[in-house]
């Protein structure tokens, strides 16, 4: 517990800003630095989410740049919708 008190007291968020790609102003895309740089460098095809269905056991892989296709196809799917940039979306899943 020592060195996590350590580490809160030491934290810097200059220092956090350091290790992602995003504005260094404040603002900050969690897409982007969740999925996109990932998408876009050397872990493409690394696998980024694992769904398991308990009911029967089908497991489904989703890699970086699968993902990252797929959120593009949503975007797609709400601009359809007739939404735009800095409109609010909330999911509701099972």
């Amino acid at each position: 517990m020592s060195r996590y008190q350590e580490l809160c007291d030491s934290f810097e968020w200059a220092d956090a800003w350091e290790a992602y790609d995003g504005e260094k102003d404040g603002w900050f895309n969690i897409g982007h630095e969740a999925v996109g740089r990932h998408a876009n460098g050397e872990r493409r095809d690394k696998l980024a989410v694992r769904v398991v269905d308990f009911a029967d056991g089908d497991v489904d892989e989703v890699t970086y740049g699968e993902l990252d296709a797929l959120a593009g196809q949503f975007i797609n799917y709400l601009s359809d919708l007739g939404l735009s940039e800095g409109d609010r979306v909330a999911t509701m899943l099972e």
